[in-house]
């Protein structure tokens, strides 16, 4: 019973898992899978283009992968405090960034506002296609897709139609994390807290139903400085489509914010 304990608790908790290990790396990047897809592997296609002086690492997220078993986690705020609790836990003494996409950059906000409050924080956040957290703009979408149906659903999502054709058991296999994700971004509730010592960096796809040029440009309106999103050919799960161009044009992100706050200079991000 104790061992079982143990074991179930460890799965409730998110866990780090180093994707390309380069010890002599002199920054980490750690991503925050979207909770609909709550494996680190999401990001395994970023290891053959992340360059050598960046250690790669992901998130797992609990209930999902290869954390499966437990009910996956409602309350983004707790989880985004257990990401950060996981990242402090690793004794890694190297500068850090965090990415998130999707719901996963909710979870990387919120873990980079805990890191803060423990003075560990990144030198960079880089949020990808989620609407800022302090607007209602994901709240409205929700609505619509919950009027509109399935091809709301699909188009939102970016998931073929023809996913609605499955066995009803496979379908709700694929649904239940995604809607667990949706519950997790719409139950959060706001709260104004900064973070003046970490550079934002800002992404999303050109044709992303869940989060255009002005709704990711409100993330601006929680950082010390101003970030240009940038927009990828794509829509909501444009990284899949290209993650070479993502992860190059990431991996320069990284490289400018963590030469900026060495200078302790000037960490916005500019780029159109």
């Amino acid at each position: 019973m104790t061992t079982f304990l143990a074991e179930h608790a460890a799965t409730r908790r998110p866990q780090i898992r180093t994707l390309a290990a380069r010890a002599d790396a002199p920054v980490r990047l750690y991503c925050v899978p979207p909770a609909g897809m709550g494996a680190a592997a999401f990001y395994l296609p970023w290891t053959g283009h992340m360059p050598g002086d960046i250690e790669l690492c992901g998130v797992e997220l609990p209930g999902q992968g290869p954390l499966a078993g437990p009910p996956i986690p409602s309350d983004a705020e707790r989880l985004g405090y257990e990401i950060a609790e996981e990242i402090r836990a690793e004794h890694d003494t190297r500068p850090f960034a965090v990415f998130g996409h999707s719901a996963g950059a909710l979870l990387g906000y919120l873990a980079a506002r805990h890191l803060r409050d423990t003075g560990h924080d990144p030198f960079l956040l880089a949020v990808s296609a989620l609407p800022a957290p302090h607007r209602s703009d994901y709240a409205r979408l929700m609505a619509r897709v919950a009027t509109e149906g399935r091809k709301a659903f699909c188009d939102v999502f970016d998931l073929p139609s023809e996913l609605f054709d499955d066995d009803p058991v496979q379908l709700m296999a694929v649904l239940t994390p995604i809607i667990a994700s949706v519950m997790l971004t719409l139950q959060y509730r706001h709260t104004a807290r900064p973070l003046p010592r970490t550079a934002l960096a800002i992404y999303g796809g050109r044709d992303d139903a869940v989060a255009d040029h002005r709704q990711l440009a409100a993330w601006n309106d929680l950082a010390a400085e101003p970030s240009v999103p940038r927009l990828f050919p794509g829509a909501h799960m444009y990284v899949l489509a290209q993650p070479g161009a993502v992860a190059d044009y990431l991996a320069a992100d990284v490289r400018a914010a963590a030469r900026a706050a060495l200078r302790g200079g000037d960490t916005s991000q500019t780029r159109a």
